[in-house]
């Protein structure tokens, strides 16, 4: 991980999901192209 990353993490609880289950959202941006 690069010195300058800026990294946010948090966790919700969705009730939505059944037991065993997971959702993971990753957003990632300021790569140049």
């Amino acid at each position: 991980v690069s010195p300058q990353a800026k990294i946010i993490f948090g966790a919700v609880m969705d009730k939505s999901l059944k037991i065993g289950e997971i959702k993971i959202t990753v957003i990632a941006t300021g790569f140049s192209k």
